[in-house]
């Protein structure tokens, strides 16, 4: 019998795999930062600036609506690497904000489209708008794909959440980009196709993150034999 324990003991320290502790938060936010900037400026350029850049860069209310968008790209992203440290989660009250947050920017958006009269003028307008949420989403890809990374090689426990932030952030730099290039300033065509992008791909990311963020480990050989 004791034989058969210890045995069973070898065993199960063979079938083992030697883990790395992943870095810190503070390093991987810097990682992706680093990633997403260089990201945005290569971006930018290849799709071209607007002609106005210069002008616009000057002008305090676009100054004040950039710096917003990148302070809540960066909360988003840190918020996504904080959720895979194990320990962490939210509480209802969290959950429930986070819910009334999305219905209220889908209401908004859906009553503002509603009142869209689609006359040849608009569904042209319409068809540059979805030319800008496709850009966007190409603006997003490298850094949702890296901030994926690197919340998984964590141990995130709240996956939806964390696959929220993940792709909201990563939207969100998609649509700093845009706000770069589009030469529109129609308020409709900001609204539905600059900022609604961000909002739908956070959606998106929880159902992602419930699916892909969860890490699966090896079974160790031996435990099915303990379970009987």
């Amino acid at each position: 019998m004791r034989e058969d324990t210890k045995k069973l003991i070898e065993d199960l320290a063979g079938d083992t795999e030697s883990l790395t502790p992943a870095p810190p938060v503070r390093a991987r936010f810097f990682a992706w930062m680093a990633i997403s900037c260089i990201c945005l400026s290569v971006g930018v350029v290849f799709a071209h600036p607007r002609r106005d850049l210069q002008e616009l860069i000057t002008d305090p209310m676009f100054l004040v609506e950039a710096i917003s968008i990148i302070s809540t790209a960066l909360f988003a992203g840190l918020t996504a690497l904080i959720l895979s440290v194990p320990g962490l989660s939210f509480g209802k009250a969290k959950r429930a904000f986070l819910w009334s947050v999305i219905g209220w920017v889908i209401s908004f958006t859906i009553a503002v489209s509603y009142r869209i009269s689609f006359s040849p003028q608009n569904m042209q307008h319409f068809t540059h708008g979805f030319l800008c949420s496709r850009t966007l989403i190409l603006f997003s890809l490298v850094p949702a794909v890296a901030l994926f990374g690197l919340v998984r090689i964590a141990s995130p426990q709240q996956m939806y959440a964390a696959g929220f932030f993940l792709l909201l952030s990563a939207g969100l730099i998609g649509t700093l980009g845009v706000e770069l290039t589009c030469p529109s300033d129609d308020f409709l065509h900001i609204v539905i196709f600059h900022f609604l992008p961000p909002v739908v791909l956070g959606a998106v990311g929880m159902v992602v993150g419930r699916r892909f963020l969860q890490r699966k480990w090896k079974k160790p050989s031996g435990t099915e034999n303990t379970e009987r």
